[in-house]
């Protein structure tokens, strides 16, 4: 019988601007392990979010394997990788005051506008081994700045929008973005 593990492992902070402050912060940690198990060109599937014993989740698709799903199965042989593309754009503590500081920089140089929505900051890493003996696993980190902006004199709910989704946090290059688009 052939098997593949997956483990997803996610830190994602999420913060929330409401007229150009930091509102709140979210931390979310999740971890999620997905077993695929190969036998006679069927395939059984067992997954689980949180800590798992992957025993169990082997016999879980095991136990699937009964429900006849085919599923033609190549398993990579002896193969290892690892790609690192993880920046540390934010160590412990500092997303929010750099948060701060970047709504403080956007409010002196555009007043007459106020920034909502969020910036979010995800770390994953993935990690895949199969029966063959194949590894990869992967790490990285981003954040995405998601603001929506308003004329402050303005009816709308919303007059214009930014997104930007990078490997680093340059607030300086933020706020010239922005200026980009509220100067056009």
């Amino acid at each position: 019988m052939k098997q593949e593990k997956i483990i997803e492992k996610t830190l994602s902070y999420s913060v929330n601007v409401s007229n150009s402050k930091v509102d709140s912060l979210r931390v979310n940690n999740d971890l999620q392990t997905v077993v695929r198990v190969f036998d006679d060109g069927k395939i059984g599937i067992a997954g689980q979010i949180g800590d798992s014993d992957g025993s169990e989740l082997v016999k879980s698709a095991q136990a699937k394997l009964t429900q006849g799903i085919p599923y033609p199965c190549n398993l990579t042989e002896g193969k290892e990788r690892k790609e690192n593309t993880f920046h540390g754009i934010f160590g412990e503590g500092e997303m929010v005051p750099a948060c701060k500081s970047l709504l403080a920089k956007l409010s002196n140089q555009y007043p007459d506008f106020i920034f909502s929505n969020k910036i979010n900051y995800q770390k994953r890493d993935y990690t895949y081994t199969n029966s063959k003996g194949t590894e990869f696993n992967y790490v990285s980190d981003s954040v995405v700045t998601s603001l929506v902006i308003k004329a402050a004199e303005s009816a709308n709910i919303m007059d214009l929008g930014y997104d930007a989704m990078q490997s680093y946090f340059n607030e300086d290059e933020i706020v010239e973005d922005i200026g980009k688009l509220l100067k056009a």
